[in-house]
């Protein structure tokens, strides 16, 4: 099924893609990676009774740049060619979005910063600053 915006829904696939340009990607490997995301995303976030996480989005093959957004109610994954690491990135980042809101998201960076801050280098310590 194609829709109007030439979004491809394959029945197999979690998520939609669009690939204008006629990438060639391994459609075997996106889905297992998008597997193997969520339920790592989901079993750090909660370990004793981890989530069924299926964030919903269209991979846009073909892109100008490599990025994970969300407009409104639709997110896309943009890679200019199939990249599996650039692909993991965006799904964990995606199925983050659906176990926590954007203030939880929001706690958790500011929360790694200042560990960061907190943080002495051993590069400082050994030269006593």
């Amino acid at each position: 099924m194609i829709s109007a915006l030439g979004v491809a829904q394959t029945s197999e696939l979690p998520f939609s893609v669009s690939n204008p340009k006629h990438k060639k990607w391994p459609v075997d490997e996106a889905q297992r990676i998008y597997f193997a995301a969520c339920d790592r995303v989901a079993r750090s976030i909660r370990p004793e009774k981890p989530p069924r996480l299926q964030p919903k989005f269209v991979l846009i093959l073909g892109a100008d740049v490599n990025e994970a957004v969300r407009i409104g109610n639709i997110a896309e994954v943009r890679l200019k060619e199939w990249n599996p690491g650039a692909f993991s990135d965006a799904v964990v980042v995606m199925a983050a979005r659906e176990i926590l809101d954007p203030r939880q998201l929001a706690s958790l960076s500011r929360e790694a910063l200042l560990s960061a801050e907190a943080s002495v280098s051993v590069n400082d310590l050994e030269h006593g600053h």
